[in-house]
């Protein structure tokens, strides 16, 4: 005898998914019952965290519903990242307590309004992850006048330059570069650990052009801000613009060296 759910009656269906715990069966149902309501009370009934992330993720007309039974932190960062319609990417940003998972989106999401909910979700939380971090950074660079190609466009204490830099209109921070050009002939590359221990005299910065440019990968207009540290208390810094795919080359590389794993943009739906 077949189970109630599967009974050629669907308000039948609806009333014994309402009663049914087993999530095997409720995915099924989810997936392949031709009747919307039924579909509906399954996926009520759906605790699997896996799936429920899933849904969220797709195309599915019940996506939304999917992600508000997301409990899990781990899986709410997932959908924020990968779910491919903005607005559940945006219902997502506003369940994340994590700084530097919020940065990262407000850098990296291909829509605006999922970058901006995340920016301000970051800031309520009372968060700067990028500009700890450079500070962090900054404030264990040797001191060595650094001969640089163009006029400094940043000068001033660690404060003064960090606080230049990140609230700079014509771009936002994604993070550091974690490399640059070895000290000596054969020396291996700087890392993103050596900057942090203070190996290095210099260290770049990349940013993303604000506006609609940084939405078009490869005709965006990106930014190198190199900074050193000519005194006790004074960083210098230089802003070198250019365009094409070259921060995307970098992105595991800063993403990493900024505190997290790198995602790439979710697609606009």
């Amino acid at each position: 005898m077949r189970p109630k759910w599967q009974h050629r009656d669907p308000a039948v269906r609806a009333a014994a998914v309402m009663a049914l715990d087993d999530q095997a069966a409720l995915e099924e149902i989810v997936e392949n019952d031709a009747d919307e309501a039924v579909k509906h009370a399954a996926l009520r009934r759906l605790k699997d965290q896996d799936v429920l992330a899933r849904i969220a993720k797709s195309n599915s007309p019940f996506n939304t519903i999917a992600f508000e039974a997301l409990t899990e932190p781990r899986k709410i960062v997932e959908v924020a990242r990968h779910a491919e319609f903005p607005q559940v990417r945006g219902r997502a940003v506003e369940k994340i307590d994590d700084p530097v998972v919020l940065h990262q989106i407000a850098t990296q999401d291909l829509d605006p309004a999922v970058r901006r909910e995340a920016k301000h979700r970051r800031l309520r939380l009372g968060a700067d992850p990028m500009g700890d971090f450079l500070k962090n950074v900054l404030s264990q660079l040797q001191v060595a006048e650094t001969k640089a190609e163009r006029t400094a466009e940043f000068c001033g204490s660690l404060d003064d330059i960090c606080g230049a830099i990140t609230t700079d209109r014509r771009f936002r921070i994604n993070g550091l570069a974690a490399k640059d050009e070895p000290a000596e002939p054969g020396a291996r590359p700087h890392t993103a650990a050596d900057a942090a221990s203070g190996t290095r005299t210099f260290v770049e910065v990349i940013a993303s052009e604000h506006g609609p440019g940084a939405t078009a990968h490869g005709n965006a207009v990106h930014y190198r801000i190199k900074i050193w540290r000519p005194a006790e208390n004074v960083f210098n810094g230089t802003v070198e613009q250019w365009r094409g795919d070259e921060l995307r080359a970098d992105a595991e590389a800063w993403s990493r060296s900024s505190g997290g794993d790198y995602a790439a943009p979710a697609r606009e739906a």
